[in-house]
Parts: structure tokens; C-alpha cells; sequence
């Protein structure tokens, strides 16, 4: 990704391998209900691309102690092999944000269909042919 680009994703350098792109400013289109995980489309205010945020998940000790998942970071670097790999997969990007002090971690993950296209979710598919 050029500087350029990741000057206008509103890019976080924190020294890692991989940035997070600032979404405080960018507006909640709405929220996305398929699926357990908390996560919502949000608009990007420079390219009017929706990206959906996925927030970090916790799993929780014996003890009552929470330690943060990892699938955040998991996802991304699964994009990252299949960058390289040159297969075809959503862009994802770490992100950190949101409304007022509710800032958030967590990844988004670019829409990947155009603007007069509809995403259909497999498990829709075989709900409707009754595979299910």
C-alpha cells in the first residue's frame, strides 16, 4: 500500500508490521446482525466505501480474567498471506474507534460487492434450496 494511500485511511503507525486505520471519524451506515460477534458497516468519508468493523472478542478464564481472542489480528494476516499468495480476498485492515470515548479495536473489512450489487450469504443459499 503507498504512503498515499495510507495517508488518506486516516493510518495509526504504532511500529508493528501492520497499521490501524483511524474510523472515529467515519459514519455507522448500520449495524450488521448476521453472525454472534459485535460488528457494523461503517462509511468511509473519503471514498464512500463501506467497510464492515468487526470489535475484538474476549474469552474468559476460569479465574473470571479476560485475554483478548485474536481473531482481529488472525483475519488480517490471513489477508496479508493472501495478498502475497496473489489469491482474491477482501481487503482487511486493523482499526481502531468510534463513537465519542466508546474507541473500539478491532478490523474492518472492505465491501466487496459495487454499489448496485447485493451480498447473498451461503447459509441464505442453502436455506432457500433446503439443504440445511
Amino acid at each position: 500500500m503507498s504512503n498515499a494511500k495510507k495517508h488518506h485511511m486516516g493510518m495509526i503507525k504504532h511500529g508493528n508490521r501492520f497499521d490501524e486505520v483511524d474510523v472515529s471519524g467515519w459514519q455507522r451506515a448500520h449495524e450488521e446482525t448476521l453472525g454472534t460477534k459485535p460488528k457494523r458497516w461503517l462509511l468511509d468519508p473519503n471514498t464512500e466505501t463501506f467497510w464492515l468493523m468487526k470489535d475484538v472478542t474476549f474469552n474468559r478464564r476460569n479465574d473470571g480474567s479476560t485475554y483478548q481472542k485474536g481473531d482481529d489480528w488472525a483475519e488480517r494476516i490471513v489477508a496479508e498471506v493472501a495478498r502475497l499468495l496473489d489469491l482474491p480476498a477482501a481487503q482487511v485492515e486493523l482499526a481502531t474507534g468510534g463513537p465519542g470515548a466508546q474507541t473500539r479495536q478491532g478490523i474492518i473489512s472492505r465491501s466487496i460487492c459495487a454499489s448496485e450489487e447485493t451480498l447473498i450469504h451461503g447459509n441464505e443459499l442453502l436455506a432457500e434450496s433446503g439443504n440445511v
